[in-house]
């Protein structure tokens, strides 16, 4: 199995939200291939960091993802008004994505890669940023075409099935992976927030971790659901 984690933005904020998340898993189950996909040089900077300080003996790969020239011009004229260069970014690189099982991302606009019909197999899991379990945050309409999203907690999960759609069985608690790295680095911690890392990728009544992906490439022992 082959689980990559998308870092496709302008800035590097949205690293500390799922990066914890794929050293974990990375660390926990070497037997699944773990990519961190980076559009620029600082994303993927900030991703090494933080696996530098959190998890040493890691196996994660970076790859540095495939920037088309005219998607910066097309910035610049354009970037008041819709991100050109994360969608050309998707485009440029589908077939690299290909060769993935299933694809974590902190935003929606990583959701147009289910029209490519040669990423139909594809697993989308969205971990939403934002600190803290707060009604405010991303609740974005299109979250429950994910296939599965992981949240901080109980407020945001609530808000998330009862206002948004996200069906019960397609997301999950898991803490907040930010509040990992403050810990790790010896940091004060905030409160009560602390993401349990063991039980990111684990869902109820399953005794490995969630993923199971069906009519595709799997690993024994994996589930996808419940």
């Amino acid at each position: 199995m082959h689980i990559g984690f998308l870092y496709n933005h302008y800035a590097t904020h949205q690293v500390y939200h799922s990066a914890p998340v794929a050293y974990a898993l990375s660390a926990g189950h070497p037997q699944i291939k773990t990519s961190i996909l980076c559009a620029d040089q600082a994303q993927l900077e900030a991703a090494r960091r933080i696996g530098e300080s959190m998890r040493p003996g890691h196996s994660c790969n970076f790859v540095q993802l495939a920037v088309p020239r005219y998607a910066a011009v097309a910035d610049n004229l354009f970037g008041n008004f819709t991100f050109v260069r994360k969608r050309a970014v998707l485009a440029a690189n589908k077939d690299l994505f290909a060769d993935l099982d299933v694809l974590v991302v902190t935003e929606v606009t990583s959701l147009a890669l289910k029209r490519y019909p040669s990423l139909a197999h594809l697993k989308l899991v969205a971990i939403p940023h934002g600190v803290g379990d707060t009604i405010v945050g991303s609740f974005d309409k299109k979250m429950p075409e994910f296939d599965l999203v992981l949240v901080s907690g109980r407020k945001k999960r609530d808000r998330l099935c009862g206002k948004i759609g996200v069906v019960e069985n397609k997301i999950e608690i898991v803490g907040c992976p930010k509040m990992e790295i403050s810990e790790r680095q010896g940091k004060a911690r905030q409160g009560k927030a602390r993401c349990h890392l063991g039980r990111c990728f684990r869902m109820k009544n399953q005794s490995f971790c969630i993923i199971r992906i069906t009519g595709g490439k799997s690993h024994p022992g994996l589930r996808w659901g419940a």
